[in-house]
């Protein structure tokens, strides 16, 4: 692909990242009495949930618009 049309694609759209940090997310296998993969953050580590990025982004806005509002 040459720089015109890689500069005149559309992004990739199905970008999944965390639910907590907005950050990507790998699966790591977890041992406690149970085995399970679960999906981590890699920003903060915490367990989370897969999310696309576009609803991530109008949730964080949707959240700084209510915090906004009760000031």
């Amino acid at each position: 692909m040459n720089y015109d049309n890689w500069k005149l694609a559309t992004p990739d759209t199905e970008d999944i990242v965390s639910t907590c940090c907005g950050a990507e997310i790998q699966e790591e296998d977890m041992y406690d009495e149970y085995c399970y993969t679960a999906y981590v953050c890699t920003d903060c580590g915490d367990e989370c949930e897969e999310i696309n990025h576009n609803e991530y982004i109008m949730n964080q806005a949707e959240y700084w618009k209510e915090l906004n509002r009760n000031e």
